[in-house]
């Protein structure tokens, strides 16, 4: 009887051990370090050379850096890539371009990083359980005002109201000026 009793206990240390273990490390996926801080898990068919790749992207990107910590997953089913970056979801909800940013992220990952092949952004949380899935971005199109570059960038403009002088309105003053512009009276 007691002998069942400790074979009992051991096995269901060993079932949760390896639950752990699965849940920890499976879960996440392999992990490859880019630099003493930022690291890339890896999972199912992704490589370590497309997660250097990756790494070395949002080095250059400054998504990672060597002052904070930062992980990203990457995951590779078929020819779909999906990267999942971890954030914070009460900062996402209170900056109204956050998503647009990944957005940007996204399509760049796409030409830039994994030779035009589809790829999935994911917001997750710190242990890459999904918050929500990027959408994709349209091409740009000035005429629906969709600029060709990430907002706050200095080439970040759009069209001027019909009838203003101006060929084109910086986003950015817009944003700083806190103001809705009006739109100048024609001379008749």
């Amino acid at each position: 009887m007691r002998t069942s009793i400790i074979s009992g206990i051991i096995i269901a240390a060993m079932v949760f051990a390896g639950y752990y273990v699965y849940k920890n490390y499976f879960a996440i996926g392999k992990k490859i370090m880019i630099n003493d801080k930022s690291n890339v898990f890896i999972k199912n068919d992704a490589t370590e050379d497309e997660a250097q790749r990756l790494g070395s992207f949002l080095i250059a990107s400054r998504f990672f850096n060597n002052q904070t910590e930062k992980s990203v997953q990457l995951q590779k089913e078929n020819d779909l890539y999906t990267v999942r970056f971890p954030v914070n979801e009460d900062e996402l909800k209170a900056n109204p371009n956050g998503e647009e940013t990944f957005q940007y992220m996204q399509m760049r990952l796409r030409d830039s990083v994994f030779g035009g092949r589809s790829v999935r952004v994911i917001l997750s949380d710190h242990k890459f359980k999904d918050i929500k899935t990027v959408s994709e971005l349209n091409p740009p199109n000035p005429e629906n005002g969709i600029p060709a570059t990430p907002p706050g960038t200095q080439q970040d403009s759009m069209k001027a109201a019909p009838g203003s002088s101006d060929s084109t309105i910086n986003k950015r003053q817009l944003q700083q000026s806190g103001k809705q512009t009006q739109q100048p009276r024609s001379a008749q």
